[in-house]
């Protein structure tokens, strides 16, 4: 299992995108939790096999209807605790 860090910019808060990433996620069966940042860009952290990985990249890249994707930056992170389901984060 791999930990991955996903930064997302744009038009990405209040365009309900948190919630299109819990979705796709629930979608793709992956573990992890999602967030806004306080500079305005959506944060992901997932633990999931690669080619999963890509699936939710490309679906972020996407984003839900009023969102304006600029970036979808991925890196790969430590693995700390095993997350247990898909949350948001205040």
């Amino acid at each position: 299992m791999l930990q991955y860090k996903l930064k997302i910019t744009g038009v990405v808060q209040g365009v309900g995108f948190r919630y299109f990433v819990r979705q796709e996620a629930a979608r793709l069966e992956l573990e992890g939790a999602v967030w806004n940042c306080p500079d305005g860009s959506v944060e992901v952290v997932v633990q999931c096999e690669e080619a999963l990985l890509e699936q939710l990249v490309e679906q972020c890249k996407l984003g839900p209807a009023y969102s304006k994707v600029a970036t979808v930056d991925v890196e790969r992170d430590e693995v700390g605790e095993r997350l247990v389901g898909f949350e948001i984060r205040r």
